[in-house]
């Protein structure tokens, strides 16, 4: 069993989150939190000491927008992790979900490699967008579509390019 021996800890006991924490070797870490109590950043000794403002951070947004055809800006949350070998270009992930809080769309920056034959290798930065996930009445995954990728800047846009067929369809038997 792994023990870590706090010697000071400042809590908001309202959410029950420590928001900084000081162990026995004089670190520090640093919680930040919003006003419903969920994680904004975090910050350990190495960022403290660096001036980063965060080794991970999450935005949420919450409120999906409607229109008469449905779903026109769903639900997401994004992460952020820090990059020290890209400090200006911090590495995205962007789930969004549906009314339920499932999770049916994840998209994640990244680099795509291309090469044609006889010609030199060409990076593009894009958006890997995992396949999307389609739920049946009971609330279990009944369609997963493959994966693809998109131009970075759409991060809060559902992709709904899909192949031709499902990767994998689930049936159960009854």
């Amino acid at each position: 069993m792994i023990s870590i021996h706090m010697i000071s800890q400042r809590v908001r006991y309202s959410y029950g989150m420590a928001l900084e924490r000081r162990d026995l070797n004089n670190f520090y870490y640093e919680t930040d939190i919003d006003n419903l109590g969920r994680i904004k950043a975090v910050r350990g000794p190495n960022e403290l000491a660096a001036g980063i403002p965060y080794v991970i951070s999450f935005d949420y947004h919450p409120i999906a927008e409607f229109t008469d055809k449905g779903i026109s800006a769903p639900a997401y949350a994004v992460t952020k992790h820090y990059d020290v070998q890209h400090p200006s270009d911090d590495m995205e992930t962007v789930t969004l979900v549906d009314g339920f809080g499932r999770p049916v769309q994840v998209k994640k920056d990244g680099v795509v490699t291309t090469a044609s034959k006889g010609g030199s290798s060409r990076d593009e930065n894009v958006m890997i967008v995992s396949g999307r996930n389609v739920y049946d009445a009971f609330g279990r995954v009944s369609k997963t579509y493959y994966p693809t990728t998109e131009a970075v800047g759409s991060r809060s846009v559902f992709n709904r390019t899909r192949p031709p067929l499902p990767s994998m369809t689930c049936s159960t038997v009854q």
